[in-house]
């Protein structure tokens, strides 16, 4: 059975001679680019090389697929957006959004940005490796790429306040995916991935992943019109039988689902995808560590053995030799299939619809303030209405000090959304929108009464997104939390180099330090900022968080403390009013619990 016929079988859940070791996330890996000499960032821009680099890990470790291209940014590039090419280790990312209203669908779509050059790689592959090995192409979804059109935080927000725009511009994403992925299929691919992280259920409310993502990825699988897979970041579980609802072939999911639920919640005829650990097993562990989780998820009884998510440019070539080689290891002890039970998939739709049934002000109500102006206030925050928080602030500086404006109004509204945020019942979107109005707030007092004149702070947090990484949502979400907890907080902003922190850190004499990662290629300056900090007697907390952070990996380095959730942050600096960065590393399951 050729690679192409196996993997293409077990996508359609039909027999195979054994499990198929393949990815359906990008797959640039440094030591593939040496070999090859094909690096980042011209491979990105260079149909030969991104040929090439696609079918490398089946040349050198004979993973079946052979899939471009390697970043979540092509489409995004086609309708207008800015791009940061990355480096050797860096894939590309948006570095500039464009306005609301100037979204539109060009009729050139197919000839702009690097378009033709995926094309012509595919092409490339057909000729090349077309015959036996199965040639997969991959573009950022729907939902993901309205962020990247917009901005993530700001399409979050307007998922409550502009629900109909948030439908104009997926409507746009949406047609753009259609049209390039049938020119993409046309040209040679065998089928395709849509990775929509954005979608993810730890940035989207599950009711709003069914009302806006769904039906665009509906839309999709019925057009296009070829063997599909969709991959979604993170613990998938609440968004599970949506997923499934999406007609696509196959679901691609993270180590963090449990492979033997999944199964029991999308039924027989979907096939499962995944789930080795990018985040800590395949960039860092050995080759052994490799087939241990890999057996794991093949006992499981996943369809095609694969990467959790991305592959890591700095993954060792030796592990992904250790991933094909468990799936023909196991070849000769096959698990048994686990059969359809709907049970699952009802319980957690009916747990979602209880969920939707709550009132979130009858939640709160206990803990929000019943005296008039800061009631209103209070609500106002909670809400999220930004211009309504702003009059009221003003109006009530009038009669009341800032103290009480900060006390009992604004940060009692975002403490409610705090509450509600860490039992699951908001999730960003209503997060972004609170905190963007208590913003609103805190401007009106500092334009009245200077920053120094406002409200006494409990200590100075230093804030910062890794040298390299453009994505600054987390680190936004926690900076409104101990700004609401009455932190002043230095933001350094994104892609900040490692030496331009430390000078913050000696500069502003923090309680502790922050820093935001996405990617395991940006996370290594952490390690960096530690030492330094060290070698300068400063032994502050270094919260450090984002999708790749695990607690073993901070462990590796002085200071390091993990950080989970964006709602910890504010737990994490009062404990660094009395406890030492190695106290808080021990116990901090119990100082910020999530």
């Amino acid at each position: 059975m050729s690679p192409k016929r196996r993997v293409l079988a077990a996508l359609m859940r039909g027999s195979v001679d054994y499990t198929p070791a393949s990815s359906a996330t990008t797959l640039g890996i440094r030591d593939a680019m040496i070999a090859l000499n094909s690096f980042y960032p011209s491979v990105h821009k260079d149909p030969e090389k991104m040929a090439k680099l696609g079918a490398s890990l089946w040349e050198l470790a004979k993973l079946e697929v052979a899939r471009v291209p390697f970043c979540l940014t092509v489409v995004a590039e086609a309708l207008g957006c800015g791009i940061n090419w990355g480096t050797e280790v860096r894939q590309p990312s948006i570095s500039k959004h464009l306005p609301v209203d100037q979204i539109t669908l060009p009729d050139d779509l197919l000839e702009r940005g690097r378009i033709p050059v995926v094309r012509e790689a595919i092409k490339i592959l057909r000729r090349s490796v077309g015959d036996f090995l199965p040639i997969l192409v991959g573009f950022e979804g729907p939902f993901t790429l309205a962020g990247h059109l917009v901005g993530t935080e700001k399409l979050l927000g307007m998922c409550i306040t502009q629900p109909k725009k948030v439908e104009e511009i997926l409507d746009i994403a949406t047609e753009a995916l259609i049209i390039v992925l049938k020119d993409m299929i046309k040209a040679g691919a065998d089928y395709y991935v849509i990775p929509d992280p954005t979608a993810a259920p730890d940035v989207l409310d599950p009711s709003m992943f069914k009302q806006f993502v769904v039906p665009k990825h509906l839309e999709i699988t019925e057009n296009v019109g070829a063997p599909s897979i969709l991959h979604i970041c993170g613990d998938v579980k609440k968004i599970l039988p949506y997923m499934a609802e999406c007609g696509y072939n196959g679901l691609s999911v993270e180590e963090v689902v449990d492979l033997v639920e999944a199964r029991k919640i999308v039924g027989d005829d979907i096939a499962l995808v995944g789930n080795v650990s990018t985040k800590k097993t395949l960039p860092f562990g050995k080759p052994e560590d490799v087939k241990a989780e890999a057996l794991k998820a093949l006992e499981a009884g996943v369809d095609i053995l694969a990467p959790g998510c991305g592959i890591p440019p700095i993954t060792p070539i030796q592990n992904i030799v250790a991933l094909v080689e468990a799936a023909r290891e196991f070849a000769e002890k096959k698990g048994k299939k686990v059969r359809k039970s709907s049970s699952f998939a009802m319980e957690i739709l009916m747990e979602e619809e209880k969920r939707k049934s709550l009132n979130p002000e009858e939640l709160v109500k206990d803990i929000m303030p019943t005296e008039e102006p800061f009631k209103s206030i209070a609500y106002a925050v909670f809400r999220g209405e930004a211009q309504k928080v702003s009059e009221l602030v003003r109006e009530t500086l009038t009669k009341f000090n800032p103290k009480e404006v900060v006390d009992k109004g604004l940060t009692v509204g975002m403490n409610a959304v705090t509450k509600l945020y860490e039992n699951g019942v908001f999730y960003l979107p209503q997060v972004v929108l609170a905190a963007n109005a208590m913003q609103e707030g805190i401007k009106i007092l500092e334009e009245t009464f200077g920053k120094e004149g406002t409200v006494e702070k409990k200590g100075k947090v230093v804030m910062h997104v890794a040298e390299g990484d453009l994505h600054d949502l987390g680190k936004n979400l926690a900076k409104a939390f101990l700004i609401a907890d009455g932190w002043e907080v230095i933001d350094l902003g994104k892609d900040v180099p490692v030496d331009e922190v430390v000078k913050a850190v000696e500069q502003h004499k923090p309680v502790m330090v922050t820093g935001t990662a996405l990617m395991t290629t940006t996370m290594t300056a952490f390690p960096k900022i530690a030492q330094k900090l060290v070698e300068k007697n400063i032994e502050i907390p270094f919260i450090c968080g984002g999708g790749p952070i695990t607690e073993e990996f901070v462990k590796t380095f002085p200071l390091g403390v993990v950080g989970k959730k964006a709602y910890q942050a504010p737990k994490y600096a009062e404990a660094a009013k009395k406890l030492n960065w190695k106290e808080i590393r021990e116990n901090w399951q119990k100082i910020a619990p999530i």
